[in-house]
């Protein structure tokens, strides 16, 4: 409640719930529509976060009030210390989340990420069909994905594992299919997100994946798969989007549709060289090499970043961002509160 009021007028949230940290630029695939590689090659050419750097941000975020930190990239698991960093943040008591294409995870990775007490690991898989799924991600990339999934739920039993899909054009007619894929895997979420072109997309060029960009004309057709999968998610608590979220996304395609977005209030995040921003949109320039995480958040910069994202009228319908947002209608906590629900259902019934 305190996180909706201070948004609602406008004042300073004191506690940050969520930290993201993109740990690397680097990523050993080249997915079709990723801005990621153009994002941060537009960067300053810094030395990437040391180690130390890492395990002292985690210290100030639990000082400051974090609960969650969810690690990204680029690819996480290129870092070799990801393990040593994800024992760090449970020894200071922090919850953790992975982004993951999941190429990398093995038998050997999977038992690693137990030991090291990995709260949720989000691998993204984008079709039930290779061809499909491999058409974002590239050749050889799908079996490697579905291995993911089943080496975490075999080898790191306690960790929520999530499935993060990338609606395009091209897998529009997959998404009920690959939900029922999704829970035979061993799931525990699936959850949507649309081909989108800001954030860290914005330096991607649009004709190297207009073709799978979903657009007004595909508006009809994506209201009948999305209503659908909002019909599916009333008896399948396995989809973790929101009603409004997954109608956003078709909604979209003929008008613009905002949140009241919580960047800067419910999260921030941390770019692999330090600088410390509300979103990818939303850039501060200040740097963790130079001010405490602690004295950042409570800045009059990022007080001035804050009023910037209160008007904020960019098409951003991420699920990362746009996502968390929707908690402030009142409208869907409710569904919010019953995958919530679910959630600790499940991580109350994984053994130790």
């Amino acid at each position: 409640m305190k996180l909706i009021f201070s948004r609602w007028i406008g004042v300073n949230n004191p506690t940050p719930l969520i930290l993201y940290i993109d740990l690397t630029a680097g990523c050993n695939l080249s997915c079709t529509y990723c801005g990621v590689k153009e994002f941060f090659n537009n960067q300053f050419s810094e030395p990437e976060l040391t180690h130390s750097e890492i395990i002292e941000i985690l210290k100030q975020a639990k000082q400051l009030g974090v609960r969650l930190v969810s690690f990204g990239g680029g690819e996480p698991l290129l870092r070799e210390d990801l393990f040593d960093i994800l024992n760090s943040a449970k020894r200071l008591g922090l919850q953790t989340h992975l982004n993951t294409n999941g190429t990398l995870i093995t038998e050997k990775v999977s038992l690693k990420l137990n030991e090291a007490g990995l709260g949720a690991a989000a691998v993204s898989l984008d079709s039930h069909k290779a061809e499909r799924h491999e058409l974002f991600r590239g050749k050889g990339t799908y079996e490697p994905a579905i291995n993911a999934v089943k080496y975490l739920r075999e080898y790191a039993p306690a960790t929520l594992i999530y499935i993060n899909c990338t609606v395009g054009r091209h897998n529009l007619d997959d998404l009920e299919q690959l939900v029922e894929f999704a829970q035979k895997l061993g799931a525990d979420l699936i959850k949507f997100t649309p081909v989108d072109t800001n954030l860290v997309h914005r330096f991607k060029a649009k004709d190297s994946y207009k073709d799978i960009l979903l657009c007004p004309q595909d508006a009809k057709k994506a209201f009948h798969v999305f209503h659908k999968l909002r019909d599916l998610s009333v008896r399948n608590s396995i989809i973790g989007n929101s009603d409004k979220f997954l109608l956003g996304m078709a909604e979209r395609l003929e008008k613009p549709v905002h949140t009241n977005c919580v960047a800067g209030y419910l999260f921030c995040l941390v770019d692999p060289w330090a600088r410390v921003s509300p979103c990818y949109d939303v850039q501060s320039g200040m740097s963790l090499r130079e001010h405490s995480l602690i004295d950042i958040w409570h800045s009059d910069t990022f007080k001035s970043l804050r009023r910037e994202v209160r008007s904020c009228q960019r098409p951003c319908w991420d699920v990362g961002s746009a996502e968390p947002s929707l908690l402030l209608d009142p409208h869907i906590i409710r569904g919010k509160l019953r995958m919530i629900q679910r959630t600790k259902t499940i991580v109350s019934n994984r053994p130790e």
